[in-house]
């Protein structure tokens, strides 16, 4: 039962959601304020560039078909272009450094991610959620998704009470018939989050376990080892296995929904769009209405039901960045949780006396998370100052996870381990690991 649970999208009320939006704007605010001081101005701008069409475009054909007045058709048009060139110069402007600003704020939000990832315990990145977790939250730029979203959410905001405004003129069951579409829209796009939510998941386990054994097939620090134990085999049927039979059937099926969906909603669309046109043409050819007004209330009646749908699908949107929001806030929440637990280990340190330089071993047995079979069994031993010991083993015997724990990347389940006396816990780790030298047989910082 618990499987299931997890296998389920998070039912978050809006009182959630809000959160979400409010602490990633809070994170982006606090990275780099200047991409409030660029959005803004920017959000403003392409909200004015919507109308200067809808207007200029009715005054224009209405000028050529009952006034016919070339100067002022030739005075609207100039007027039109010039605002047209005006608004775009500054949009292009506003938009690179909007992107610069961005990709600043998305580097700095990953190195806080870094951060806190290298504050958590090896035994805790060793569990495979929160090696999932990790992966959606570091593959995804989700921050700037959210922005993004919430600035297109005010932009068709602003877009769409202006363009009420035109459209009351003409009929109000128009706005009607497209708040329903729109609503049905909205119902479908909840449906495609659960199955988005559902595919992220899975395929982040599933890629996870790909790149792994990918690792080993091409990385030359593992050739030796594969060619040994004649590994090359199996890690080729292991690859096709996740690759045949776990991914590509789940992606097919996730694709076939999602089609499923993507169809409903463009006959919807067009079913819309066909009741608009009958009814404008209607009004033309039995109620007089002007060319000009025609051209003005589509164009108006389009953008008002794409500014609705863009609404509806930043809210949905806004929805499914909320995952990545909650694998990005319990990274940073485990990270503290860590500092915390160190802060109340120091206040208990443990020493006992003991001769200067040794390392005793007293009972110690370790197992993975989330596994039953110990790799370390009731090790005791005592290396005293200035002493050499040598391990040996075949593979998986748990040489390197006793030096994970010698070294405090791992903490023994059981047992005690001191080094000069010093116990091992949270609290003393900095102290024992300034006295640390390690060399591992592989190192991957700096291989240049």
């Amino acid at each position: 039962m618990k499987n299931k649970k997890t296998n389920q999208p998070p039912k978050d009320s809006f009182i959630d959601l809000l959160k979400n939006i409010i602490f990633c704007l809070k994170v982006l605010y606090q990275v780099n304020k200047k991409v409030y001081i660029v959005k803004i101005p920017l959000i403003l701008i392409q909200s004015a560039s919507t109308f200067i069409p809808i207007i200029f475009t009715r005054y224009i054909l209405n000028e050529i078909t009952v006034g016919k007045n070339m100067s002022m058709v030739f005075a609207y048009v100039g007027m039109m272009v010039g605002f047209h060139i005006l608004f775009n110069l500054i949009s292009i402007f506003l938009g690179k450094q909007d992107a610069r600003e961005m990709e600043k704020a998305n580097y700095r939000i990953k190195q806080i991610l870094g951060e806190s990832v290298m504050n958590l315990k090896y035994s805790n990145l060793e569990e495979p959620q929160t090696k999932d977790f990790i992966k959606i939250a570091s593959e995804s730029n989700s921050f700037m998704e959210v922005l993004g979203n919430v600035s297109s959410f005010i932009s068709s905001l602003l877009n769409v009470l202006g363009l009420t405004a035109i459209i009351l003129t003409i009929q109000p069951i128009v706005l009607v018939l497209i708040l329903f579409v729109v609503f049905t829209k909205f119902i479908i796009n909840k449906q495609q989050i659960k199955i988005n939510y559902l595919w992220n998941h899975q395929a982040a386990t599933f890629n996870r376990k790909m790149e792994y054994l990918m690792f080993l097939m091409i990385f030359p620090q593992y050739g030796k080892e594969v060619r040994i134990n004649n590994l090359a085999g199996w890690i080729n049927d292991k690859f096709e296995e996740s690759l045949n039979i776990y991914l590509f059937p789940y992606f097919k099926k996730f694709m076939a929904k999602d089609l499923k969906f993507r169809g409903l909603t463009e006959g919807i669309l067009l079913l819309q769009q066909i009741l608009i046109y009958l009814y404008l043409s209607y009004r033309v050819v039995f109620k007089g209405m002007l060319i000009g007004d025609f051209s003005m209330y589509l164009t108006s009646i389009e953008k008002f039901s794409s500014g609705v749908s863009g609404i509806m699908g930043n809210i949905t949107n806004l929805i499914s960045n909320g995952v990545f929001v909650k694998e990005f806030k319990m990274c940073l929440e485990m990270s503290m949780k860590e500092k915390q637990l160190a802060e109340q280990a120091e206040k208990k340190q443990g020493y006992f006396p003991m001769e200067r330089g040794t390392l005793c071993f007293n009972n110690v047995s370790f197992r993975y998370p989330n596994t039953e079979r110990m790799i370390l069994q009731n090790i005791s031993f005592s290396i005293p100052f200035g002493g050499t010991l040598s391990i040996v083993g075949v593979n998986g015997a748990g040489k390197t996870t006793l030096m994970r724990v010698i070294t405090t990347v791992l903490k023994q389940t059981e047992g005690m381990v001191s080094l000069d006396g010093i116990l091992y816990n949270e609290g003393n780790y900095e102290k024992i690991q300034k006295k640390i030298g390690y060399l591992p047989q592989e190192i991957d910082l700096y291989p240049n």
